[in-house]
């Protein structure tokens, strides 16, 4: 995953809103959750369609859970560009009626496994000293 610079964003809910969406993405590595189906053999096929409405709802589910939000002047323009979004990946997926429910579940579980991973990170932090000592003992 590569953003663009902070600079190329019109917000900091814009910057973050696309980093959630690309983390999303990251968990179908096999080290991760390990959504490998989940991946197109070309871009716009149904698979990646399918893709693209769990990295945009579990962004959605994550801005959320996070506090990551538009100011309220920017409310109503963000909702239309995810309704936007979101709209142009469910035409792709007009065959399957089910699709977004299906999407919207693996969503909550890709949120669910980024959101995890802060959670240990927040964990481990008052404990920084003692993981650093550990990770430098040599193995036996």
């Amino acid at each position: 995953m590569r953003l663009a610079a902070k600079k190329s964003f019109k917000s900091v809910y814009d910057l973050y809103s696309v980093a959630m969406h690309e983390c999303s993405h990251s968990t179908l590595h096999a080290k991760r959750l390990n959504r490998t189906d989940a991946l197109g053999k070309r871009w716009g096929d149904q698979a990646y369609s399918q893709e693209e409405l769990r990295a945009e709802i579990a962004s959605a589910i994550l801005a959320a859970e996070t506090g990551v939000q538009p100011t309220a002047e920017q409310h109503e323009k963000h909702i239309a560009n995810h309704a936007a979004y979101l709209q142009s990946w469910i035409k792709a997926l007009r065959s399957d009626p089910s699709a977004i429910f299906s999407a919207a579940k693996d969503a909550e579980r890709i949120a669910e496994y980024v959101l995890g991973l802060e959670r240990k990170k927040v964990a481990m932090a008052d404990h920084k000293e003692w993981v650093a000592e550990y990770e430098a003992t040599p193995a036996r």
